[in-house]
């Protein structure tokens, strides 16, 4: 509800990774599809005053980079215990939950700046969703075609175990069905720390559960 309302800003853009599962038309999934044409001025345009961070480590590496070179003014980060200083820029630590910050925050806020911020960066989403699109009818069988058909095939309401490295980073190309799940373990390196992960979880779960993973 709270990330909703924020969506709904024009002067604030929404950006999630996959393994976030939080699905919403305003939304920018598919970071690295947005960002990795950028020139240097798009960079600049695209630098937050304000970075508000939720959840665990970020998978985007180009994310990091761009936002450790073109630093906010200021980064906070949300959560009960752990603060990343991923961008090496981090003025607060929030200790509670998102839900109990964003519904103490929010109403607060009473004044809205006329912006053109999401909206810009809404049509260059469109932009690169259609060229993402063009550019996948073109090429021949590869990891990414191979991605592409399972995204295509497997079925609402199922989860998605995901390897680490390039399985997850290509996951994260493609705009996910709110109908699944996904995860990953971050925590582990190599397919049988993923691999014992995924059997894991299929073992205690009451929905089927596909597992994608691979070598480096």
């Amino acid at each position: 509800q709270w990330l909703d309302e924020l969506a709904e800003d024009d002067s604030v853009m929404v950006l999630t990774e996959t393994l976030s599962n939080l699905h919403h038309p305003d939304f920018f999934p598919c970071i690295d599809q947005l960002i990795t044409p950028f020139t240097e001025e798009d960079q600049k345009l695209f630098q937050p005053d304000v970075l508000l961070t939720f959840g665990g480590m970020i998978v985007s590496k180009r994310i990091k980079s761009l936002l450790r070179k073109f630093q906010p003014k200021e980064h906070w980060h949300v959560d009960e215990k752990f603060a990343p200083d991923t961008f090496f820029c981090l003025e607060k630590h929030i200790e509670t939950t998102p839900n109990q910050f964003l519904s103490a925050f929010l109403p607060k806020i009473t004044h809205y700046v006329k912006s053109d911020y999401k909206e810009d960066w809404t049509k260059v989403k469109e932009q690169r969703t259609l060229a993402h699109n063009k550019y996948l009818k073109t090429i021949p069988f590869s990891d990414l075609k191979a991605f592409e058909a399972l995204m295509n095939v497997i079925p609402d309401s199922w989860v998605v175990q995901v390897g680490n490295s390039s399985a997850i980073r290509y996951m994260q190309l493609f705009s996910i069905k709110s109908t699944l799940d996904v995860y990953c373990n971050r925590g582990t390196s190599g397919i049988d720390g993923c691999t014992s992960t995924a059997v894991g979880f299929a073992s205690a779960s009451t929905k089927p559960v596909v597992f994608i993973t691979g070598d480096l």
